[in-house]
């Protein structure tokens, strides 16, 4: 049973280490943002899924771009070309994410227009 509480214990400290994060606030917050927007819109049980989904995968994607930053900087602290396309396709995935994210958000508010 302790082990279960201590893989708990670190799962919240690095959920907390991730939160702490620039971007990740910066996305949590544009989630608060759009999360009352759409309420305003009176989505359906089955828009508010996708909705939900977007918003996970953006979030998960932002958390693991930061992951892979920071491994990348401990790895090499000093600027590199390498690295920098590293880093760089990270921050594509989470802009992958989110252009995904705003279809279908544009989907959603279109069959509500």
């Amino acid at each position: 049973m302790k082990l279960w509480i201590n893989k708990f214990k670190n799962a919240f400290r690095g959920f907390g280490l991730l939160i702490s994060d620039f971007s990740v606030r910066i996305q949590l917050v544009l989630l608060l943002v759009a999360s009352v927007f759409f309420m305003m819109l009176g989505l359906e049980t089955y828009e508010w899924i996708a909705v939900v989904i977007c918003f996970a995968l953006v979030i998960v994607a932002e958390m693991m771009n930061t992951v892979i930053e920071k491994t990348l900087d401990y790895i090499q602290p000093n600027q590199d070309p390498k690295i920098r396309n590293l880093k760089d396709m990270g921050a594509g995935f989470v802009w992958m994410a989110c252009m995904f994210a705003i279809i279908v958000a544009c989907i959603i508010i279109g069959g509500k227009i």
